[in-house]
């Protein structure tokens, strides 16, 4: 069976749409995009018009580029936690919500993007619940719990320590070194000792130099120093673990809510995306007619707009349109034209035709263009086409 999908480069369409999408979801609803049932197709043309002249009176509405949330969500719902990076991306989309809301237009045309935005959460309390906790470059505020800040405190204060201790150390041990400077080390601040006196600095050997004189060598002073900076550090790790865990129950009470702004930030994404699409294309939406087919000044969508030469297909008391010319002359490209924007228009899309165009409605869409005939088969020109037929 001919795939009429790829025999008429709907799979380019559909990458040219995804550049336009801002949200993961919307983009993978680009990837998937087939023909409509017709009360289906009738609803997204409707919506799309719609959008279309919302664009024309007023502006697109400013969609971020959003994850797709829901994987995780469906995680905390289980009762797991959440990465850092997954409540910024959640805090972005509320701020997008927020935002959003501020294009609802009282103009009673406009009913259905009224709607849709009508059902937008923002979410204040959540929202600022992530932003007292975490920063928009994905650490943890200090202050996001009084344990944690005074577990960093502990930390700061022992680290500031440690170059007292070593100052100290160092003139206590001034004759047994070979350099007024401390050295760092993968492991942490050594004191670089004369190898003849390695074993009079209690500590532990982290390195020789290359010339053998010298032992890098961590005081045990600073080896106890670092051990309580790693059970600090654990302490650490374990309490942002709990605020996450607090997040994440608190996200869970507006799961809901986060669900349907989610699906309609996308949609909407999906829609705008699909009029800024159109409009690069010089298209516009065309009426589902009972049984015409009118298309003026149809272009095919794939070569360059301002390039590309025009035809007008109409077919109103006809079933059947003969075209015939020469070699080159363009009736591949027509016939493709027309079935690809057959194609678009079916799956709600904007086609590249002039205002006033119409098309009826298509059950079944069959394509057999271009030659097939091969050699190795035995297989003819005309062979190739009638197996085409069945």
């Amino acid at each position: 069976m001919i795939d009429i999908y790829e025999k008429l480069e709907f799979t380019k369409i559909k990458t040219a749409l995804k550049k336009y999408v801002h949200t993961e979801i919307a983009s993978s609803r680009v990837m998937n995009l087939t023909m409509l049932e017709k009360e289906d197709l009738l609803d997204e043309l409707t919506e799309l018009n719609e959008t279309y002249r919302f664009v024309s009176k007023y502006t697109p509405i400013n969609i971020g580029h959003h994850k797709n949330l829901m994987p995780v969500l469906a995680m905390l719902i289980k009762g797991t936690s959440a990465p850092i990076e997954f409540f910024v991306s959640l805090s972005d989309l509320l701020a997008n919500i927020k935002d959003i809301l501020k294009y609802r237009v009282k103009d009673e045309t406009f009913t259905i993007l009224n709607k849709y935005i009508d059902t937008l959460k923002p979410l204040d309390s959540l929202k600022n619940k992530i932003d007292s906790v975490i920063s928009p470059d994905m650490s943890i505020f200090d202050n996001a719990s009084s344990h944690l800040y005074s577990i960093r405190s502990a930390i700061r204060k022992e680290e500031s320590s440690q170059g007292k201790i070593l100052s100290s150390l160092m003139n206590k041990y001034r004759n047994y070194l070979n350099d007024e400077r401390m050295a760092l080390k993968d492991q942490g601040l050594t004191l670089p000792v004369k190898i003849s006196y390695k074993n009079r600095v209690e500590g532990v050997v982290l390195d020789i130099s290359t010339s053998g004189n010298t032992a890098f060598i961590m005081p045990l002073e600073i080896i106890v120093s670092n051990n309580k900076i790693a059970t600090l550090k654990e302490e650490e790790e374990q309490e942002i673990i709990r605020i996450l865990k607090e997040l994440a129950s608190a996200t869970v009470k507006d799961v809901d809510d986060i669900r349907r702004n989610l699906f309609t930030i996308s949609h909407l994404d999906y829609l705008f995306a699909k009029v800024a699409f159109g409009i690069d294309l010089h298209g516009c939406v065309a009426e589902v007619s009972d049984n015409d087919l009118i298309l003026l000044n149809a272009r095919h969508p794939l070569i360059d707009q301002n390039k590309v030469v025009s035809n007008t297909f109409i077919l109103d008391n006809e079933r059947i349109m003969l075209i015939t010319g020469p070699n080159a002359g363009g009736k591949t490209v027509a016939l493709k034209t027309v079935g690809l924007i057959v194609l678009m228009h079916q799956c709600g899309l904007m086609i590249p035709v002039n205002e006033d165009s119409k098309l009826p409605y298509f059950e079944n869409v069959f394509v057999d263009i271009g030659d097939d005939q091969s050699l190795t088969d035995n297989l003819s020109t005309f062979t190739a086409h009638m197996r085409a037929l069945n």
